[in-house]
C-alpha cells in the first residue's frame, strides 16, 4: 500500500518524505515479488512512475508548487489510481486479473475468472471513485480536510470492504475452479478412500 504514507501528509515539509517512503515502498514490494518469482503487474509500473514523477516535481518545482502538491496529493493521487481502474475496465483487461491469476493459475482463460475480476475491477473503481468523492467534498466543500465522516471514517471503511469483498469473491473463485477441475477428473482416475 505505498498509496498510504501520501494520503496521510498535509504538510510541504512532510511531503517530500512521504512521496520517499512511497516509492521506496514501491520499490520494496517490486524487490520482494521478484524474489520470489512473482512477475511485475502493471499497477507496480504506475506506483513507481506517478512516486518518481511526483518527486521529480516536488524537489525541481517552486515553494508554491510544493505547497499545492501537498494541499492536493491525495486528490491527485486518488484520480489517477482511479483512472487506472476504470480505464482497464475500458479497455477490458481489469487490473485485479493479475493479482487474482497469482491465485488461481489454472483457471486464468476461464469466464468465471474474466466475470470476477470484471466485478472486482468495477468494485475497486467504485472504492476509488467513494474516496475522491470524500476527499473533494471534505475539503472543497466544508473547507474541513480533516472532517472525521469524510476524511476519514468513510474512506477507510470503503477500502477495508473493498480488501473483504476482494478476497471472499476470490476463495469463492478458487473453490469454483478448484470443484469444476475435480468434477471433470475421470472417476477411474480418483483414489477410493
Amino acid at each position: 500500500m505505498p498509496w498510504i504514507p501520501i494520503a496521510l501528509v498535509t504538510s510541504p515539509d512532510l511531503l517530500g518524505w512521504a512521496l520517499l517512503i512511497s516509492l521506496g515502498l514501491c520499490l520494496f514490494n517490486r524487490a520482494s515479488s521478484r524474489w520470489v518469482g512473482v512477475p511485475i503487474k502493471h499497477l507496480e509500473i504506475l506506483d513507481v512512475s506517478y512516486f518518481s514523477i511526483a518527486i521529480a516535481v516536488f524537489v525541481f518545482g517552486t515553494s508554491d508548487i510544493a505547497a499545492d502538491m501537498s494541499r492536493w496529493i491525495a486528490e491527485a493521487s486518488t484520480t489517477v489510481i482511479l483512472l487506472y481502474s476504470a480505464g482497464s475496465l475500458a479497455l477490458r483487461r481489469p487490473f485485479t486479473a493479475q493479482y487474482t491469476a497469482l491465485e488461481v493459475p489454472n483457471a486464468a482463460h476461464t469466464r468465471d475468472f474474466a466475470r470476477t475480476n470484471w466485478l472486482l475491477t468495477a468494485i475497486w473503481t467504485g472504492v476509488f471513485g467513494v474516496q475522491l468523492g470524500c476527499l473533494v467534498v471534505a475539503k472543497s466543500i466544508l473547507d474541513n480536510p480533516d472532517d472525521l465522516l469524510l476524511a476519514w471514517i468513510i474512506p477507510i471503511g470503503s477500502l477495508i470492504a473493498g480488501f473483504v469483498v476482494n478476497g471472499r469473491m476470490t476463495r469463492g473463485l478458487t473453490a469454483r475452479h478448484h470443484e469444476a477441475a475435480a468434477s471433470s477428473i475421470d472417476p477411474s482416475d480418483r483414489t477410493s478412500p
